[in-house]
C-alpha cells in the first residue's frame, strides 16, 4: 500500500516538476547541442552543466575518449582527461535516473566522491553499472549524441 501510495503521488507531481527544466546549449569540436535538464531531480549538477554550457567553456572542446559502444566524452579543457573547471561538485544520484538506452547524457566524475566537474559523456548503449556512480542530466532526442559518436568512431577507424 505505501509504494502504491508514493507511486501515485510521484505519477501527480512529477509532470509538474517536468515542465519547469532549464535547457544547456554547447558548442563543442563535432557540432552543437540543446539539452533539457533533470534540474528539479539533480539541481546542483544540472545548474553547474548549465552554467558551463551558457558560458561557453564547452565551447570547440574536444571529445577526447571515444569508446564504441560505450561511451563518447567531452568537458576536458586540456583535451585529454585530467582538467576541469577548477572546482567539483557534490554528487547526486536518483533512482528515477538511469542508464538504461544509448545516448543518454551525464556528468562524468573520477572514482572519488565529490569529483566531477566539467566532463560529460554520451552513452552508447546500457550502462546499469553507472547507475550509483554517474549523474543523469537529461533525457530527450538522443541522435545527435549518437551520431556524434558514431562519426568520432568512424574517423578514428575503430
Amino acid at each position: 500500500m505505501k509504494c502504491l501510495k508514493v507511486f501515485v503521488l510521484l505519477t501527480l507531481l512529477l509532470p509538474s516538476l517536468l515542465s519547469a527544466r532549464i535547457f544547456a546549449r554547447w558548442h563543442t569540436s563535432m557540432g552543437s547541442f540543446t539539452a533539457q535538464l533533470y534540474d528539479e531531480i539533480v539541481p546542483i549538477t544540472a545548474n553547474n552543466f548549465k552554467d558551463l554550457a551558457n558560458s561557453g567553456f564547452y565551447n570547440n572542446l574536444i571529445f577526447h575518449r571515444v569508446i564504441d559502444g560505450f561511451v563518447i566524452q567531452d568537458g576536458c579543457p586540456n583535451g585529454t582527461g585530467t582538467g576541469g573547471p577548477g572546482y567539483t561538485i557534490q554528487d547526486e544520484f536518483s533512482p528515477l535516473l538511469n542508464h538504461n538506452e544509448a545516448g543518454i547524457l551525464a556528468m562524468a566524475r573520477t572514482s572519488a566522491p565529490n569529483s566531477a566537474g566539467s566532463q560529460y559523456y554520451f552513452t552508447f548503449g546500457t550502462n546499469p553499472a553507472s547507475e550509483r556512480k554517474l549523474c543523469r542530466l537529461w533525457q530527450g532526442d538522443r541522435r545527435p549524441g549518437i551520431c556524434v559518436g558514431h562519426r568520432l568512431c568512424a574517423h578514428r577507424g575503430q
